[in-house]
């Protein structure tokens, strides 16, 4: 794995464990997840939209069995505290993108997260991309 904080690797391995290594692509460029062409947006309402794209890494991307993404899992922050631009940015266009191409888009607070790794954990990813997300990614 490339350089990921401690969270990223423990995420990762949550999500090899759920949907098995070959299905998890870490930091995939958005292009590649769009399958090499990204959708047109409103240049009005994403007016930095392509300089965004062109740098662009997603988190963790699942891909399904005809090895097309189908989700793509990113840690959010929220904003309940001091405003992240680089978060911001992301969450402006990413879930705007993705709608466009079919993919769903699940975020993850620390929070969750927390509760999905501890030993006394009630709730398993499955269940909570469930609870998100709905169980159409699972097929």
């Amino acid at each position: 794995m490339e350089d990921y904080n401690l969270r990223e690797a423990q995420l990762y391995r949550v999500l090899v464990g759920v949907f098995g290594k070959e299905r998890v692509i870490p930091r995939a460029k958005i292009t590649l997840v769009c399958g090499g062409i990204l959708p047109d947006l409103p240049e009005a309402r994403y007016p930095k939209y392509a300089s965004w794209a062109e740098g662009f890494r997603c988190l963790f991307t699942i891909v399904n069995g005809q090895d097309e993404p189908c989700l793509v899992i990113e840690f959010f922050s929220g904003f309940g505290g001091v405003i992240d631009p680089v978060e911001a940015e992301r969450e402006h266009y990413l879930p705007s993108v993705l709608r466009c191409r079919n993919i769903y888009y699940m975020t993850l607070s620390e929070e969750e997260f927390d509760e999905l790794i501890a030993p006394e954990a009630s709730m398993s990813f499955l269940e909570l991309m469930e609870f998100k997300i709905g169980d159409e990614v699972l097929s």
